[in-house]
């Protein structure tokens, strides 16, 4: 397990699994929940059961709801293909955890382990740039205790641990020089060459003047940019740390800290001798400080409660039929906050109308964007999703029956979830959120074609540095303003249900059938005191639903019933050779309460953006974002607001089949290798395409829906995307058997989609022009991932007795070693002269189908040929670059992970200490190169690009166990 003692790790093991990784800030996942995708399906599509109750993060459903101690934990059950029946609400991989029960023995456990600063490497990324080891510092301990309340009759289980971890880092920032706050840019020009800094008021563009010397004059400096330096320290450091050649170098000791404590209760009634009933309750309080950024010296707070309770129930009614169910409950309830909260000040301090607002909730410093595609620069950056304050429920109930007949054993049951959410979270767009925010230069992957080049100190054909989106700044001339507001409480409730019969049929003494249908409904979300919205695109009106005359579902036609068929066969040709195949169904369970939360009315977001090389003055603020009247149920979308909107006719649950071939053969030494080849299809993923795009050339103005929606974008969400997953699996396997586990995995796969994400997330291309383009190699396809975990006692003096003996015997070490290919990336190229906003990302264009031919981690040797490379032109299809999405590759990445561990048996104490190392090799992996096309170091690697790099991640620890007689 990871330094986390996250149990997630146990995918890493199982065969069609990416590796798992962290996903989303640890100030939103306290837990650490760990996410990966299984069978080539959307990590979403993943689900997890504590105790049979249904756990997720209803807003990050890639996350369980509840990461239990791995010392509570009595089984991890992992299904990634053709769920039986009684399995639903899953697409990828079903996870089933339970916890220990007591018994009638009173047995616990007491655990300590310490990880500190000299325990471990430096990084890579300081070691390059002679920076010393941050401060680390992890502390986990706690303990758990069962046993016997009533004697054969009541028991107990319970379990703590404490988590506190410090980790800190050196981060590094790129700010102003002290040329730049000035507004001189020559030393910019002296180092790029093809830097140009064009004055916006010497002519429209295609005629202008370049400021002479690079530098703009002191009269022409916006007082907001004067003002505004008071939020950027001065470089600290004369090392290049960018590698950039430019004196704009900060860093900072930045001290991330998680404290939190996992509460786990169990109590055990066996009622009577076929009747056993159980509660289940455990609990998570974490806070944490994370999410820095340049212009404070405190990070951001997050305070995380997470509650889990269950009741649950086995009854054997006879020999032959047996009735079990369970009634569950997970609930969050988050706030988090950035370091500027609670002040003003754009609004106070800058001056600048529209930003902020007459609530906390939208206090701090707005958002100054100076590059789309790095942070180079950029002020303001408490991210756009703070400030959050969200409340989330789960209940879940099922009940079923098994019988078991001759050769038959017949399992029927129902499966209920309910889904609540309440949230004050306004964070749409790309920076700024509540506070308010600017943007410069638009360079940001995906934001739109037309913006790509766009820059108030540009000119027509150039292609601009993000210098020049510095000097717009300095000017007080953004290109784009974006304001995100919310008074109205965002609220998700859904129904997810399902009904099952399924028959695991002996057919022969050697072969064995599994057969079993499911039916699921998914009635359709509503709000906590509405019915859902949508935009009629024919009057431009949004309906609510239930509110005036309008209908609750507001037109949308929902499927009523999903039939789900499972087969499978089992065929034993003999007691070493096993024959399986199967076949199953399943639909997308997401959760509509993530993509469909709200946006307007309820977020309501307002985003402007100016013609090529045009700007609107800073000065002028943000115009005011009106609160909209939803009592009639018809609201007339204001210009320049955005709106993701469901598509009426077009909203079934994705179609999700798995198809599988496997032999299983036992070879000699206890191994068992199952060889098996594995086909996904998943048709109608959840996404969004925009619908308000332009045509190439025609600029903003050309924008489908510019005379009602001006230039925001217009989401339509709707079922659209496709993946195709192939795959050779292997798993090896041996019990632990004279001193020796293995457990491992091999995939060669490939898959392809047209977005790596369900739910929340956009085709990269919107215009008919390219939309063909969408399905593409996967952005987490891994060609070829090996995990092997082993145990492995010392055989070293079992039966000895003598002091040489006490020293060398009850020792084990195991570990996971690991290796993979690297992910897929595209590479973003520059054509101002396309000037198609809204309609998808333009890439770089490439001669052939290039293989890296450089060497990882190199700052000199090119991973992928330069030469190969040129910006596109033009105004059809091959003005969006030539080259694929995801067409380029990662360098392959390694790791081992060890642990040594002794124990001390002493009568019923049996104490044990373990030495755990991560990356003991002190391997650094690299990730993606520099794929700047404008960059010096194009193609070549830089400190920050090395990952895994943390090197010996070591930890120190005891762990020991009593057992006592009842």
């Amino acid at each position: 397990m990871n330094a986390y003692r996250n149990y997630q790790a146990l995918l890493n093991l199982v065969p069609g699994a990416t590796p798992a990784q962290f996903q989303n800030a640890e100030i939103d996942t306290p837990g650490r929940a760990l996410t990966t995708t299984v069978n080539g399906t959307a990590r979403n599509n993943n689900a997890f059961r504590i105790d049979g109750a249904v756990s997720v993060n209803v807003w990050l459903p890639h996350h369980v709801g509840y990461v239990q101690s791995s010392e509570t934990i009595e089984t991890v059950n992992i299904s990634t293909n053709n769920f039986d029946a009684d399995q639903g609400m899953a697409g990828g991989a079903a996870v089933t955890v339970l916890t220990k029960s007591g018994t009638n023995q009173l047995h616990g456990s007491g655990f300590f382990l310490r990880n500190q600063d000299e325990l471990n490497a430096n990084t890579f990324q300081n070691n390059a740039n002679g920076l010393a080891k941050p401060n680390l510092q992890t502390s986990v301990y706690g303990g758990t205790l069962g046993g016997p309340i009533i004697k054969n009759k009541l028991f107990f289980f319970g379990g703590w641990e404490r988590y506190s971890g410090l980790r800190g880092t050196q981060a590094f920032y790129t700010v102003p020089s002290l040329k730049m706050r000035n507004g001189d840019f020559s030393e910019v020009a002296a180092v790029f060459p093809n830097f140009r800094l064009f004055d916006p008021a010497s002519g429209a563009a295609g005629s202008r003047a370049q400021f002479p010397g690079a530098a703009v004059p002191a009269s022409r400096i916006s007082p907001i940019w004067t003002k505004a330096l008071q939020f950027y320290p001065q470089p600290n450091t004369t090392q290049d740390l960018n590698r950039n050649g430019l004196p704009d170098d900060f860093v900072r000791q930045q001290d991330i800290t998680n404290d939190r404590d996992n509460i786990d209760l169990k109590i055990s009634l066996q009622r009577s001798s076929s009747h056993n009933i159980w509660a289940k309750f455990s609990m998570l309080r974490a806070n944490v400080v994370d999410n820095y950024t340049v212009s404070f010296d405190q990070g951001s707070n997050g305070n995380t409660k997470i509650y889990v309770g269950g009741i649950g129930h086995t009854w054997t009614l006879s020999p032959s039929l047996v009735l079990d169910g369970n009634v569950g409950l997970n609930r969050q309830d988050q706030h988090v906050t950035g370091p500027d909260f609670g002040q003003n000040l754009g609004s106070d301090v800058l001056g600048i109308p529209g930003t902020n607002g007459g609530v906390e909730r939208y206090s701090g410093l707005p958002a100054f964007d100076i590059d789309g595609a790095t942070s180079q620069y950029d002020l303001g950056t408490t991210p756009n999703w703070m400030p959050l304050f969200r409340h989330e429920r789960s209940y879940t109930f099922g009940s079923a029956l098994t019988w078991v007949k001759g050769r038959h054993q017949i399992r029927t049951g129902v499966d209920v979830v309910r889904h609540e959410l309440n949230h004050y979270q306004a964070e749409f767009g790309s920076f700024g959120g509540v506070r308010g925010g600017f943007q410069f230069l638009a360079n940001q992957p995906g934001v739109g074609a037309g913006n790509t080049g766009n820059v108030a100190t540009g000119n027509t054909g150039y292609v601009p540095l993000v210098w020049n989106g510095l000097a717009g700044f300095v000017l007080g001339l953004p290109i784009e303003r974006q304001k995100d507001s919310q008074e109205l409480q965002m609220t998700g409730r859904e129904w997810q249900l399902g009904y099952y019969l399924n028959d695991h049929w002996n057919a022969t003494d050697k072969l064995t059938l599994n057969v079993g249908l499911r039916l699921e409904r998914y009635p359709l979300m509503h709000r906590a005191d509405s019915g859902i919205e949508r935009l009629d695109y024919n009057t431009y009106t949004v309906l609510i639903g239930g509110k005036g005359d309008v209908p609750e579902d507001v037109g949308i036609h929902v499927k009523s019933l999903y039939l789900a068929p499972r087969l499978g066969a089992i065929y034993r040709l003999n007691n070493d050779t096993v024959l399986r195949a199967g076949y199953g169904m399943t639909y997308n369970p997401l959760p509509w309460s993530r993509p469909m939360r709200g946006s307007f009315p309820y977020d309501v977001y307002s985003n402007q953006s100016s013609e090529l090389n045009t700007a609107f003055p800073l000065a002028s603020g943000i115009p005011p974002v009106p609160v909209p009247d939803i009592s009639s149920g018809h609201i007339k979308l204001p210009q320049n607001t955005f709106m993701r909107t469901p598509d009426p006719n077009n909203v079934d649950r994705g179609r999700i089949q798995q198809m599988n071939v496997a032999i299983e053969r036992r070879l000699p030494g206890d191994i068992s290798v199952d060889l098996a080849l594995v086909h996904t299809r998943t048709d109608g993923g959840y996404a969004d395409i925009n619908t308000n795009y332009a045509e190439p050339g025609l600029g903003q103005a050309g924008r489908k829906f510019f005379s009602v929606a001006g230039t925001t974008d217009l989401n339509d969400w709707g079922s659209r995307t496709k993946s195709r997953y192939k795959a050779l699996q292997v798993a090896v396997n041996r019990p632990f058997k004279g001193g020796l586990l293995l457990k491992g995995a091999y995939t060669l796969s490939k898959v392809e989609n047209m977005t790596d994400d369900d739910g929340w997330t956009s085709v990269t291309w919107n215009n008919p022009l390219v939309t063909g383009k969408n399905f593409a190699l996967a952005g987490y396809d891994r060609t070829h991932v090996f995990q092997m975990g082993f145990v492995y006692e010392l055989p070293f003096a079992k039966n000895s007795n003598n002091m040489l003996a006490s020293i060398v015997k009850n020792w084990q070490i195991n570990g996971i070693g690991s290796a993979y290919s690297g992910t897929a990336f595209s590479i973003t190229g520059s054509n101002p002269g396309l000037n198609c906003p809204g309609c998808g990302t333009v890439l770089i264009n490439v001669s052939g189908d290039p293989k890296p031919t450089g060497e990882a981690g190199s700052k000199d040797t090119p991973w992928y040929d330069k030469s190969l490379f040129s910006q596109p032109t033009g105004l059809g299809a091959a003005g969006f670059g030539n080259s694929l999405r995801n067409q380029f590759r990662t360098p392959p990445v390694w790791n081992v992970d060890l642990g040594l561990f002794r124990s001390f048996p002493v009568g019923r104490f049996r104490p044990e200490i373990r030495i755990e190392a991560q990356n003991v090799f002190n391997h650094t992996n690299w990730g993606r190169p520099d794929i700047g096309f404008t960059s010096n170091t194009f193609m070549t690697f830089r400190p920050a690009d090395a990952h895994g790099s943390t090197a010996s991640s070591n930890g120190l620890g005891t762990l020991w166990c009593v057992w006592s007689s009842s």
